[in-house]
């Protein structure tokens, strides 16, 4: 141990009898209230506490694997203060398509969705760093894929934080490992240690001295950098230097299913926890889905905390308590149960500082694992930004709770990349309740293949919203894409294809004779994937003929500039 603390871990799931639980969004009817009211003003130079103006994502892969599966990365950035600026995104380790550095400028309130950051290159594996003018929120989008396209898993995955010792919750049970990446992100060489706890105060083993090389990362799973780690090993891992600060993420493998596990390092700590979906129960069909409470107690103190559900219960139950020891980690998988599908939302008070997530996991009639994914708390705050990107038959749901005491009207307002609002609706949320739907359920008029970022704010001065936005892929994959704290309206932002750059009305509805950019001309047969759009061919551009078909053929047309541009 890096300080000689006392480790403690408490196994809370073994006083319970283990079932299943469900976590799913759209799984209950929401009827809304459509009001069209307008936005208070709400602006003011705030900006979340994960927000900063050098981001560092401990792994990035790009590539093709032996057996024909890839994975691909979205960038996603926004910019809450008054301040435009420029941002450097630079990768080390890897380059793709033969670039390690992406430059892109972002206005005031501005934002980007970027996914043209990829390749057909073998499997290649990295970190990155963006580096900007203003402080930023930013996050990546892992995507997995199958060799025939289908997705396989999706994961959002916030930059890490430099730090001397983090924790990351570990749970190898049901087949699934934990791995784990570290960059080193300075000029020197980095010595540093990983120790695994199990669930008693015993340790369950240790790495031993790692020397990771300047600008470079480490990534592996936790078992092959520990032996001797015990199977369906159940606790956390310290990894710890006296030599320097480094980043770390933890992957949860589940065969091809995958979710990340941030670094501990109390950045978001906090007494009162808001959680915007909670579901438990089964679908008719079988079909069910789990959600863990994780807690980590970052070395504050002993201390307990309040697990609180909001319109439903877990086996009669809606009041949970744990006891925290200091450096505990408290994992809970046993809040679940086989009732009808129940949605509600929960809250965790502690009498400590202490950082805390779900982890959602979806399974087929089986028990296969068809997905999973890691959801932080969402603090109330009076304006919050969610960034949607219905890209890829992906749809984006939306969880607002109203964790007060009075009726509360939330503005739902989305824009596009002019920054010009595209539909908007108002939501009343009773008190103490949660509304979820999805987002073009909410706003019917919102355009197909919708992609930019979604205000949520408050009707009254004193009121608070909490949100959280899950986005579904074929019904079975599914990520979340948290709240973000925002200073300003949203302003103009963009969407960047492999090789283009389209705005939004481009993407929902081109007008005749508009014209495409790409980075090489199209042969012959490509240009018949596209009969029904009647485009011409070019050196420089796609230029469409007719609009009729647009809605049905979407999907191919962008899967075509992707394959024309990576001639």
């Amino acid at each position: 141990m890096c300080s000689g603390k006392t480790k403690t871990f408490e196994d809370v799931s073994l006083r319970h009898n283990p079932s299943h639980l469900v976590t799913h969004l759209v799984g209950a009817c929401v009827v809304l209230g459509i009001l069209f009211a307008p936005v208070p003003s709400l602006f003011g130079e705030v900006v979340g506490v994960t927000a900063s103006a050098h981001h560092i994502f401990s792994q990035f892969v790009d590539g093709v694997g032996s057996g024909g599966s890839y994975y691909q990365t979205t960038l996603m950035v926004t910019n809450p203060t008054g301040s435009s600026g420029a941002c450097t995104f630079r990768l080390y380790g890897l380059t793709v398509n033969g670039q390690n550095a992406f430059t892109f400028n972002i206005a005031a309130g501005g934002w980007l969705i970027n996914n043209s950051i990829h390749s057909t290159q073998s499997l290649k594996s990295g970190y990155a760093a963006l580096q900007c003018s203003m402080t930023v929120e930013a996050q990546l989008l892992y995507s997995g894929y199958s060799r025939n396209g289908t997705k396989t898993s999706e994961a959002t995955v916030f930059s890490s934080p430099l730090s001397h010792d983090v924790i990351l919750p570990a749970d190898h049970r049901e087949g699934a490992k934990l791995g784990v990446a570290i960059a080193n992100d300075s000029d020197s060489s980095l010595d540093l240690y990983i120790d695994a706890w199990d669930i008693g105060i015993e340790p369950a083993g240790s790495s031993g001295k790692i020397t990771i090389a300047p600008h470079t990362n480490l990534a592996n799973y936790i078992d092959n950098l520990i032996p001797s780690l015990p199977a369906g090993f159940y606790g956390q891992v310290e990894i710890w230097s006296d030599s320097g600060d480094f980043s770390a993420i933890g992957v949860r493998f589940t065969g091809n299913v995958f979710t990340t596990i941030p670094e501990i390092v109390g950045i978001t700590s906090n007494t009162y926890h808001v959680f915007p979906a909670f579901a438990d129960g089964a679908f008719g069909d079988g079909r069910h889905y789990r959600t863990t409470l994780m807690i980590e107690n970052f070395y504050v103190g002993d201390g307990t905390c309040t697990l609180n559900l909001y319109g439903l219960t877990v086996n009669g139950k809606s009041v949970f308590t744990y006891s925290v020891g200091e450096g505990d980690v408290v994992i809970d998988s046993s809040l679940n149960s086989m009732q009808p599908l129940k949605l509600g939302y929960a809250t965790l008070q502690c009498s400590i500082d202490v950082e805390a997530q779900l982890l959602y996991s979806s399974y087929s009639q089986d028990g296969t694992k068809l997905s999973e994914a890691t959801v932080f708390s969402s603090p109330p705050r009076p304006l919050v930004e969610v960034l949607a990107d219905h890209r890829e038959n992906a749809l984006l749901a939306l969880a607002i709770v109203n964790d007060s005491d009075q009726s509360e009207t939330f503005a739902i307002t989305a824009y596009d990349t002019t920054g010009a609002k595209v539909g908007a609706a108002n939501v009343t949320v009773d008190a103490r309740t949660t509304r979820a739907a999805y987002l073009n359920d909410l706003i019917p008029s919102l355009p197909a293949a919708y992609a930019g970022p979604v205000l949520i704010a408050t009707s009254t001065t004193n009121g608070s919203a909490s949100a959280v936005g899950l986005r579904y892929t074929g019904g079975d994959v599914f990520t979340t894409i948290p709240e973000t704290q925002t200073a300003v309206p949203p302003g103009a932002g963009s969407i960047t294809f492999t090789g283009s750059t389209l705005p939004v009305p481009s993407l929902i509805a081109p007008q005749d004779g508009a014209v495409i950019p790409v980075s090489k001309s199209p042969s012959a047969g490509q240009m018949a994937m596209l009969p029904a759009l009647r485009a011409t061919r070019s050196s420089s551009n796609i230029q469409v003929r007719s609009t009729r078909y647009w809605m049905f053929r979407y999907k191919a047309l962008s899967m075509f500039i992707q394959a024309v541009t990576q001639l």
